[in-house]
């Protein structure tokens, strides 16, 4: 059962709570169940205080690629299933001359998204560009970890405009000895840092590409 608020936004009542759906008619029907039962799962988690599919939702791994789920700062807290291994994971829409029947030779398909891949900062090799950058001072000091070299105007205060989207361009840390790179850190599994590095300035593991006539 759900309710039509018009403008492509659906909502839907499962039995953890509601689900708002930003899609057309036509995506919305081909939704599979799991989708739904995925949604429930994390309307489950406490204090939960909103959650929304985008256009793109499909199956995941414990939670649907394609979900916003929004808890209140005072009590809220990060949910890793809901996060997922894509963090960095994008979307972007480009209008082309080619028709969906132009793919269905597979191989040419595959040689396109192999093409755009050789853009695109997709998996581990993309973060080869960036032996320069520590992950701890990423972690420490948000965007301002960065080195100059990757920031636009160098956060000069009369050109500050670069940070100006972010919600937060610097982080604040009780005990910065918790992030600090040592082996002694009891939080932190061997190797977290190496693998961390791999995936900065990446969209995610792996690129995907839907072709829509």
């Amino acid at each position: 059962m759900f309710t039509d608020h018009g403008k492509n936004h659906k909502e839907v009542a499962l039995n953890n709570g509601r689900l708002h759906v930003f899609a057309n008619d036509e995506v919305f029907a081909s939704f599979e169940n799991k989708v739904y039962e995925m949604a429930d799962n994390i309307l489950a988690v406490p204090r939960i205080q909103h959650m929304s599919y985008t256009p793109d939702a499909h199956v995941g791994v414990g939670t649907c690629i394609g979900t916003t789920a929004v808890w209140n700062m005072s009590d809220g807290f990060v949910s890793p299933s809901t996060v997922g291994s894509d963090i960095g994971c994008g979307m972007r829409v480009h209008l082309t001359s080619l028709h969906k029947d132009d793919f269905a030779d597979k191989a040419l398909k595959r040689s396109i998204i192999k093409a755009i891949e050789k853009h695109s900062p997709v998996g581990e090799r993309a973060a080869s560009n960036y032996k320069d950058i520590k992950v701890s001072d990423i972690v420490l000091n948000g965007v301002h970890g960065l080195p100059a070299k990757y920031v636009p105007d160098h956060y000069t205060p009369s050109q500050r405009t670069w940070t100006v989207n972010l919600e937060t361009d610097r982080f604040k840390i009780d005990k910065p000895e918790y992030i600090e790179d040592h082996p002694e850190n009891p939080h932190l599994k061997e190797g977290i840092w190496s693998r961390a590095w791999k995936t900065i300035g990446t969209l995610g593991g792996r690129l995907s590409a839907t072709l829509v006539a």
